[in-house]
């Protein structure tokens, strides 16, 4: 989880740096896609591992 933050933030830092923009549009719909796909693969993750651990 540490890592994906660390991501973002480099990306946001990136974006005001090259564009002074925070996050353009055309990103911010591919970065919530991605950020809900990954917090369902670590939800359902972890409830296989709370049962089977």
């Amino acid at each position: 989880m540490m890592l994906w933050a660390l991501i973002g933030m480099l990306i946001v830092i990136g974006q005001i740096l090259v564009s002074g923009e925070l996050i353009y549009h055309r990103f911010w719909r591919f970065f919530w896609k991605i950020t809900v796909f990954y917090a369902t693969i670590v939800y359902i993750a972890s409830i296989f591992y709370t049962f089977m651990g």
